[in-house]
């Protein structure tokens, strides 16, 4: 004697097989749509260039200032940044290049050091807060660091400056 199906298994067993299906879909949609810290950084980030016309003028009488200035234009940050090192040891108040130091170290992916650079600056330089400011809570996404971006946005938003606000309150909002 043999057993019957139930065919009512059947239909349950392939709504099931196409709700799992639609499920995992969904979680891959989700996966690859996700607003990621490099994601946003990405879309936030852009390499400085207001700092070079300022230090142009000073760089005709420093070879390292001005072999820096032309690698960080040619976006080599690995040697830019060893040449505003060399320069920094013998000017260390330039913020300009200090700045730009920063943005090259955060290119290679040294971030603890970036970190390090733009705190400094913050500290230091009132011309160079805000930016120093945005740059560091980039570094901070970048990092992975999620809960310091937001904190330091927060910190930009609440000084009112000019330039970086509303992009520091949009990148806030993004941040989940």
């Amino acid at each position: 004697m043999t057993k019957k199906k139930n065919k009512s298994t059947i239909p349950f067993n392939n709504i099931t097989g196409i709700v799992l299906v639609v499920i995992l879909l969904i979680g891959v949609v989700r996966y690859y749509n996700a607003e990621t810290p490099s994601r946003l950084v990405a879309r936030n980030y852009t390499t400085e260039t207001a700092p070079l016309e300022k230090l142009r003028g000073v760089s005709a009488k420093d070879a390292n200032l001005e072999a820096a200035l032309s690698s960080y234009e040619e976006k080599d940050f690995a040697t830019a940044e060893s040449l505003f090192s060399k320069y920094l040891s013998k000017t260390p108040t330039d913020f300009d290049a200090y700045f730009l130091k920063g943005i090259s170290l955060m290119e290679t992916g040294a971030f603890d050091e970036a970190v390090t650079v733009f705190k400094t600056i913050r500290i230091n330089s009132v011309n160079h807060y805000e930016d120093a400011t945005w740059f560091l809570a980039l570094t901070y996404l970048k990092k992975n660091q999620k809960d310091d971006a937001k904190l330091i946005l927060k910190e930009l938003i609440a000084a009112n400056g000019n330039s970086k606000v509303e992009a520091a309150k949009k990148l806030l909002s993004e941040i989940s």
